[in-house]
């Protein structure tokens, strides 16, 4: 008070003094009396000084008053300000930035310094302290998902990072009790098995504590090649090494191998169950059940071989080692955009939904890594959290824990140096947000929407009132030319009234992807109407392939097979595009000008001259317009809002390729149309604003 310590202090357990553990704290003041009760979780202190009544009132610092940075730092949820029994200024803290807090009751707003808000930081990532390590001391981390914790591996022990105060717990003999997955103990011994996901000839290792040092590397090198990229379990009842799938000698696997410790040799293992497609870089996911592990996606396919192309799996199986066998639990279908990277974990403890590392098609190492979230109700896969580095990495390429008693997820990373090693550590709160669902927070938090309040009127108030008008008065030009033309002919001289007919669009001898894929003949009937939704699907694929990037050339039949038919059994894979081909080419065979060829590897959609092609020229127009200066061309700029208007791209059709190339094509005719309609209304063509906003609203 008055700038000085009030020399009352509480005792608080340190194994609870971490975020997301609440202290409720009442403070009552009487400044006619001199007066203070401090109540901290129901023990109460008070202070007793002299009077302090005055006119100017009260400040009151939550946190570090100004020059004292001896304060820790502190979470404050929900504040509230009682004068008497009336609640007279309350703040919850909502805000995403600046720096006021808003008063939601009164008229007293909180000033803040030296924060960061709380919405912050469930998309952004936070900075922890990093630990380091002598390099001829450190051996590894690893994590322990069944604790929520990660440790590392030293040749003094094992250390056990805390998520509450960051500290690291040193034990030598760690007693497991339950099976593991990844590094971890034999029981009542001095070893940690471990291994290594995708290092060659690394698969699995054992470290002897007792002498400092490893025990040597038990590699798998048979005939059938390496691992790499695999996962290993670990029974620390037997004292077994298990590792499934993994990648080596140009094919992927779905195998099951086992390492006796006692006779030093390696064993394949029949399993059961559900068929498991070969793959490399899964996730592994802990269960509540002895002996009980989830395997989360990969990048594979069925037969295994590379020379078939693999894909990106988005299936879950449950998997048995006790007694070896597969259950299929669920399948999120086709993601041609992302891979699940190695780590996954449960996002909440009812093991209902799912975070897990993503990583762009191709292993570009050049492109970032993302965080993805998903749910059992449904298909979609959600990119959450920020996607730039943090702390010098990408936390998907980090190893991942998170703790639910913090409500934190957890991203560990290793730098190794000449003579030391420095693990950095990030963290983020859950639940993670995805950039949309980030936005609109912070369109709707205090400080935006004042700031937007105060604006809005300058900037929008006519436009908005131009577009609020415009359909009244359309009505009102018709009804007038009505009534002039039943009143008789126009006076001579005097002009009938000018108004902009909009040009009919064609719907005979067309081909078109907007308000759906349709193909019309001469009289107006969609050729492909009978066609069966995968058979429509497949011709939609390749229109828009063959005709956005080589229409000489087509689409690879390799790539066909990636995108549609991946989960389709090797030895029906070519039947079965071969019959839907065919299914394609019999209902275009009557249509002249118009038919689907296969050529060598590839297959090419081939439209005659007599037919409107408006996909070809969507993307001709696309390509021209995108150059800012174009948009004074007013016939290509009016034929391409009357290709868009017609509808969404490919209509209904929702299969993962068309909701990924829907989301860019409709991103691209926003940044064709947007910049068109400034320039349009700066130019005071209020009447082709509406055309524009029209056809803008059905791609927004």
């Amino acid at each position: 008070m008055n700038d000085r310590p009030t020399g009352l202090e509480f005792t608080l357990p340190k194994g609870e003094v971490f975020e997301s553990k609440e202290h409720t704290l009442r403070i009552d003041v009487n400044e006619s009396a001199g007066e203070v009760l401090f109540d901290l979780n129901d023990s109460t202190k008070t202070l007793s000084t002299a009077p302090f009544e005055t006119g100017d009132g009260s400040e009151i610092y939550l946190g570090s008053s100004p020059g004292d940075v001896r304060s820790a730092p502190m979470v404050i949820s929900d504040l509230q300000i009682f004068v008497g029994d009336e609640l007279e200024h309350k703040y919850s803290f909502r805000e995403m930035d600046g720096d006021i807090a808003y008063d939601e009751t009164g008229d007293r707003d909180a000033l803040a310094k030296n924060h960061i808000w709380n919405i912050n930081r469930h998309y952004f990532w936070t900075v922890h302290d990093s630990m380091v390590f002598k390099k001829s001391v450190y051996k590894g981390i690893f994590n322990d998902p069944y604790n929520n914790r990660f440790g590392v591996l030293t040749n003094e022990g094992i250390g056990y990072y805390s998520f509450k105060d960051g500290s690291t717990t040193l034990t030598k003999y760690p007693e497991p009790d339950r099976t593991r997955y990844g590094m971890y103990a034999y029981p009542n011994q001095d070893l940690v098995v471990g291994y290594s996901s995708y290092w060659p000839d690394n698969e699995a290792v054992t470290y002897d504590f007792k002498n400092g040092k490893g025990t040597g590397k038990l590699t798998v090198d048979t005939k059938e090649g390496h691992h790499y990229g695999g996962r290993v379990f670990v029974d620390t009842r037997t004292g077994s090494v298990n590792i499934f799938g993994g990648y080596g000698w140009y094919k992927t696997r779905n195998d099951l191998i086992r390492f006796n410790p006692t006779t030093q040799k390696w064993s394949e293992l029949k399993t059961t169950g559900d068929f498991i497609a070969p793959r490399h870089g899964f996730a592994v996911l802990p269960s509540k059940e002895r002996d009980v592990y989830y395997i989360l996606g990969g990048v594979g396919n069925r037969s295994g071989k590379q020379a078939d192309g693999f894909t990106n799996l988005w299936d879950f199986y449950r998997f048995n080692l006790d007694s070896l066998s597969f259950t299929k639990m669920y399948d999120w279908g086709r993601k041609e955009d992302y891979h699940a990277n190695f780590s996954a974990v449960w996002a909440d403890q009812d093991q209902n939904t799912i975070y897990v590392a993503l990583r762009p098609y191709g292993w570009d190492e050049g492109r970032a890594k993302w965080m993805g979230r998903l749910n059992f109700s449904d298909t979609i896969l959600t990119v959450v959290g920020d996607t730039l580095k943090t702390g010098g990495f990408y936390p998907a390429d980090g190893e991942l824990v998170i703790d639910h008693e913090t409500s934190r997820l957890f991203s560990v990373w290793v730098f190794e140096y000449d003579s030391t090693v420095t693990v950095r550590v990030v963290s983020i709160k859950t639940p993670l947000l995805s950039d949309i669902e980030y936005k609109q927070l912070y369109s709707t938090s205090p400080n935006v929407v004042r700031m937007n309040r105060s604006s809005f009127w300058s900037q929008w108030s006519i436009p908005l009132a131009a577009l609020l008008l415009l359909p009244f008065a359309s009505i009102w030009l018709r009804r007038y030319r009505k009534r002039k033309r039943e009143e008789g002919p126009l006076k001579e001289g005097k002009p009938e009234l000018a108004i902009p007919r909009a040009e009919k669009k064609q719907e005979h001898d067309l081909v078109t992807c907007f308000g759906g894929f349709k193909i019309f003949d001469h009289s107006g009937l969609d050729m492909i109407a009978n066609l069966t939704p995968m058979q429509k699907e497949v011709l939609a694929y390749i229109a828009y392939h063959t005709f956005k990037e080589n229409k000489e050339t087509g689409v690879a039949i390799n790539r066909l097979d990636i995108a549609l038919w991946h989960d389709t059994p090797p030895e029906n894979l070519k039947n079965t595009r071969n019959a839907t081909f065919s299914k394609i080419r019999a209902a275009l065979k009557e249509f002249e000008g118009i038919s689907l060829n296969v050529q060598n590897n590839s297959v090419i959609f081939q439209i005659g001259d007599k037919y409107l092609n408006e996909i070809e020229t969507y993307f001709l127009l696309k390509r021209y317009l995108a150059d800012e200066t174009k948009l004074n061309d007013v016939e290509a700029v009016n034929n391409f809002i009357r290709l868009v208007s017609r509808g969404r791209f490919m209509g209904a059709l929702s299969e993962e390729w068309v909701v990924n190339c829907r989301s860019r094509e409709e991103n691209e005719i926003l940044r064709i149309l947007l910049p068109y309609l400034k320039k349009t209304y700066s130019e005071g063509k209020l009447e082709k604003c509406v055309e524009i906003v029209d056809a803008v609203s059905i791609h927004e």
